[in-house]
């Protein structure tokens, strides 16, 4: 399995932004410095700090291709589509900070993501048992793509990706894969991850009259997998999970835009923009491939 980095990406970009907003700087030069050191130091520190910690434990071969792109149902796929995007939106409000005008801040959202996670795809591409992946790739540019075009058109975001997990029986049947214990398996297992797509409904002008922070998610998720194409049985399963189970869902819910709700503390502004990242549970409709709708209370 990939390097579920989604998740490294998410968290290298907490760090970055944490640390720029937390320096107190008295002018945009130098802000402007602070950020220019930072962003290629932490971007570089971690790609280096992946290849020592993560790539060294596997063999190495010459670069080559792998075609992924039918496994896991596309949830890899649609983790990179999140991890791109959220790292855009992430660097683009240390740019701001950093006193870059919008174009700047613009190219520096796609600049620094595409770099990011394109030395991760050259890195998979020197693993003899991945490959660098032309769909993980394109699933990159497309979530830095839709940060950069809502900052283009609309100076704003009114379409969020989200994320959310709740844990499953699958982990348990290949954990060396899917994880062991809630903190491996919410990075690693597919199966319960669930990615959004959260319209802001007044934003967008689809309803009038509504809060500003009230929005509609649609989700996507799958489950019922233990491999990435098929369910195979593995040495450390008992039992194998039957290829019939896995299964598509998708999902429609409320939602809640964080960053629209009022307030003058800095701090819980600043939490809100973090938490952000995260679709709350709220009541949800979902529609399961070959089983029909079902509704949840709350939904995470």
């Amino acid at each position: 399995m990939k390097l579920p980095c989604h998740a490294l990406v998410v968290l290298a970009l907490f760090v970055l932004f944490l640390d720029v907003q937390g320096q107190v700087k008295d002018s945009c030069h130098h802000r402007r410095i602070a950020f220019h050191i930072t962003a290629p130091v932490m971007t570089g520190g971690s790609l280096l700090g992946l290849k020592a910690l993560w790539y060294a434990d596997y063999p190495s071969t010459s670069f080559h291709w792998y075609n992924d792109n039918r496994e896991w149902l596309q949830m890899d796929k649609v983790g990179h589509l999140y991890s791109a995007y959220q790292l855009s939106a992430l660097t683009g409000r240390a740019a701001a900070w950093a006193c870059h005008d919008e174009c700047g801040a613009l190219w520096w959202t796609l600049g620094l993501p595409l770099v990011y996670l394109g030395g991760i795809e050259v890195m998979d591409g020197f693993a003899r048992d991945w490959g660098a992946s032309g769909g993980d790739i394109i699933a990159n540019l497309a979530g830095s793509l839709l940060f950069h075009s809502q900052q283009w058109a609309w100076r704003e975001q009114r379409i969020l990706l989200k994320w959310s997990f709740h844990s499953t029986p699958y982990a348990a049947y290949r954990p060396s894969l899917l994880g062991k214990g809630f903190v491996q398996e919410m990075l690693k297992d597919y199966n319960g991850q669930t990615y959004w797509a959260s319209f802001n409904l007044k934003s967008l002008g689809l309803v009038c009259g509504v809060p500003d922070w009230l929005s509609l998610a649609v989700g996507y998720g799958a489950s019922g997998m233990t491999g990435a194409q098929r369910n195979a049985r593995w040495p450390e399963a008992a039992i194998t999970i039957p290829d019939d189970w896995r299964t598509r869902h998708f999902y429609l819910s409320p939602d809640i835009d964080l960053r629209r709700i009022s307030t003058h503390r800095k701090g819980l502004r600043l939490a809100f923009q973090l938490l952000n990242m995260i679709k709350i549970p709220l009541p949800t409709m979902e529609l399961e491939a070959g089983k029909g709708l079902r509704f949840h209370a709350f939904y995470f």
